[in-house]
């Protein structure tokens, strides 16, 4: 890491100055050569930061565009009665898909920083991560996360289902969703624990999916980890639904959402 060896080049530099060529003491030597030391980390910090915060914004404002694209879109086709409601849903995947592919490329300039920070290429691979699944490209989304910082809920959510897909084993889930949703609380603790307990339920696996949202219900006061829990509690298993979770839920792959059926309106002339 560049960030480490320019400081100890540094303190060394500043010892050598200090106790050498101004004579005062060892002591001395140190402290102003361990202050060097922090001076070129607190330095480096500041620039990565303003350097990534740069990148971040410019991949925000690319989907934020691709929003807007897709909404300008969608009102095109509410002025046409009677549309395509497949043409149309197939025409706002192309656009998604396109701003996922150039969020995708602009993850790129975070590489030339890696060699000063050794966390920054596990979140950019996070990221690429879940750009990656949303695209479906589940063989590049794997590559990604096995090199990734699993932290935030959406990504070790993508894990989760991800592990489901190549039927991992329960223990073997059981183990990762305790290492990684331990700690979670509040609204960061929703989508992977109303994930993790669906997924127990197809495993057939009900009295653990009871433990988990048990456990959740102290953490979130979330409707849908509340109802879900209440189904199993009166043994109402239909009633088990991770749909009012909405776009956050249906993003994970594992459910279509239902679309409701467009009546085609006509209009008589007299």
């Amino acid at each position: 890491m560049l960030t480490f060896l320019c400081g100890i080049v540094l303190a060394a530099v500043i010892y050598t100055v200090v106790v050498m060529s101004a004579g005062l003491s060892i002591v001395w030597g140190i402290v102003f050569a361990v202050a060097g030391l922090i001076c070129v980390n607190v330095a480096v910090a500041l620039i990565l930061k303003a350097v990534t915060g740069r990148i971040n914004n410019k991949i925000q404002q690319i989907m934020l565009d691709t929003r807007h694209r897709m909404e300008v879109q969608q009102n095109q086709f509410m002025r046409r009665p009677g549309g395509n409601q497949k043409q149309m849903m197939s025409a706002f995947e192309r656009l998604q898909n396109q701003g996922l592919r150039q969020a995708l490329d602009a993850c790129g300039e975070f590489d030339k920083l890696n060699k000063w920070s050794p966390l920054l290429s596990k979140q950019t691979n996070a990221m690429r991560a879940m750009f990656s699944f949303q695209l479906k490209d589940y063989e590049m989304t794997d590559a990604y996360l096995e090199k990734a910082l699993l932290m935030d809920p959406q990504t070790i959510s993508i894990k989760l289902v991800r592990m489901y897909k190549k039927h991992a084993s329960f223990e073997e889930m059981a183990k990762f969703y305790r290492k990684k949703c331990r700690s979670i609380k509040g609204e960061n603790c929703i989508l992977p624990v109303a994930l993790y307990s669906w997924i127990l339920m197809k495993m057939d696996k009900k009295e653990e999916a009871f433990k988990v949202l048990s456990e959740a219900k102290k953490k979130t006061d979330n409707e849908v980890i509340v109802s879900n829990w209440e189904a199993l509690a009166n043994d109402k298993v239909k009633s088990f639904s991770n749909a009012g979770l909405g776009e956050l839920w249906y993003a994970m792959g594992l459910e279509e959402m239902k679309m409701p059926k467009v009546r085609q309106q006509y209009q008589y002339r007299r």
